[in-house]
């Protein structure tokens, strides 16, 4: 099992994210540093659109791509744009503690009740939707699935600076993924 590392000061960085925007997004999240103020992205993140996964990173700083469950199956092209043209320097793929991806098919009668009553489905419609799409949706384990997201990154991206990391929703810190 992959173990998650809190880092809290530079020396806890493994040497290759040093230097890079990854470092400076664990300085600026986890270590509360502010020091610099940029006029364009430095990273891309992928993470979850979750509203309890929240950054603290200055303005500019990244470019955000934001779907549920941390999913970057389908964002190729705009993470290829972010370095091609905005230049970015690394990809940081962020999943996070408590998604609400995991174990969908747990969540079928309430997902099947709350479409109903919000868009006046019937229930075979409402079923039939979450049949079709949880699959490609869920995740089966926060960790897993965003070392698996790296390495597919990593193939479609070769040398490039990818980063995994977990966000924990309840003390809001970011945990490197150890990939040893």
């Amino acid at each position: 099992m992959n173990k998650l590392i809190f880092i809290d000061t530079i020396n806890k960085i493994p040497p290759k994210y040093l230097h890079t925007p990854v470092q400076k997004l664990l300085e600026f999240h986890n270590m509360g540093v502010y020091h610099d103020v940029y006029q364009k992205p430095q990273i891309t993140i992928g993470t979850c659109m979750d509203y309890r996964v929240v950054f603290r990173i200055p303005d500019k700083f990244a470019y955000i791509i934001r779907n549920g469950g941390s999913h970057l199956e389908h964002s190729d092209f705009h993470l290829a744009y972010s370095i091609a043209v905005g230049h970015i320097k690394a990809i940081a793929v962020i999943g996070h503690t408590d998604c609400g991806m995991l174990n969908l098919e747990d969540q079928k009668h309430k997902f099947i009740e709350g479409l109903s009553h919000s868009l006046h489905w019937t229930e075979q419609k409402t079923t039939g939707f979450f049949d079709n799409y949880y699959l490609e949706n869920e995740i089966y384990d926060e960790v897993q699935f965003t070392l698996k997201q790296v390495a597919t990154l990593r193939e479609k991206f070769p040398n490039f600076v990818i980063a995994p990391f977990v966000f924990d929703v309840k003390d809001g810190f970011l945990y490197l993924i150890d990939e040893e």
